[in-house]
């Protein structure tokens, strides 16, 4: 599984950083979000999923690989 959060339209709502913060941070200018880690554990795939899902802006995307 792969993330993918797009800069451009991330609208920096922060729900993805709220729910995984293990995963999901801010760039260094606050621009958007980005992705940490391409999660491993069932855990860690769920909470991406969720935060997938939460994203108003539907600016994540979950590649299954």
């Amino acid at each position: 599984m792969k993330i993918v959060v797009d800069p451009l339209q991330c609208g920096c709502s922060g729900y993805c950083v709220k729910v995984a913060p293990e995963i999901f941070a801010w760039l260094p200018d606050d621009t958007a979000a980005t992705a940490l880690i391409e999660p491993g554990t069932e855990e860690e795939i769920g909470l991406a999923r969720e935060a997938a899902q939460l994203c108003p802006l539907r600016a994540i995307t979950i590649v299954e690989e």
